[in-house]
């Protein structure tokens, strides 16, 4: 007769071996630190802004797609900035977005060389340029945009215009700017806030 499994002494290793000789396969738990009951004592106050949106949006050819939209924050902005900028449709996605330009007193002042994807503000002549090749030479091409002053109504608009605002200067434009980028332009109306 084999040896009374409950009677013998295990190493930590061996505690939770499967014992064969009792028919059906059972777990025996020999030691007295089992858990049997957990308390948790939350602290709400670290409990942060944390929103989930769902939805379907259209594409530019009517096409619905679903998106989720998720954003965690530590403290939403408070809105009620205004940001000079105008609204241009992206030619990789097609998707309507905003940019604001860097502001020069003249065009002498800009740089040599520009940067792709930054606009340029002469404040002499209101003219804004990009950085741009003509005829396979680069150069600052003039584009023809109407500059807005957007005022934000919404915290969710300020995030935006404040990636916006800190994108042409390679600055940190925030966490949730790059989530906001395409999305929120398509499901809230910026002119708004």
């Amino acid at each position: 007769m084999p040896p009374d499994y409950i009677s013998q002494t295990y190493s930590q290793e061996e505690t939770y071996l499967l014992n064969l000789s009792q028919g059906k396969s059972v777990f025996q738990f020999m030691d007295s630190n089992l858990i049997i009951s957990y308390n948790n004592n939350p602290q709400f106050g670290m409990i942060k802004n944390d929103f989930v949106v769902w939805g379907i949006r259209k594409t530019i050819t009517d096409q619905s797609i679903p998106i989720r939209y998720h954003l965690a924050i530590d403290k939403k902005p408070i809105p009620g900035n205004t940001y000079v900028a105008f609204e241009y449709t992206d030619p990789i996605d097609n998707i309507p977005k905003w940019h604001t330009p860097i502001y020069f007193a003249t065009y002498d002042n800009f740089p040599t060389t520009g940067a792709a994807g930054v606009y340029y503000l002469d404040a002499s002549t209101n003219k804004i340029y990009k950085w741009g090749t003509v005829d396979a030479v680069y150069q600052y091409i003039e584009i023809s945009v109407t500059l807005e002053s957007i005022t934000t109504t919404d915290w969710r608009t300020e995030l935006y215009f404040q990636g916006v605002a800190a994108e042409p200067y390679g600055s940190d434009s925030n966490f949730y700017y790059t989530e906001l980028l395409n999305e929120w332009p398509l499901i809230y109306d910026i002119r708004k806030g």
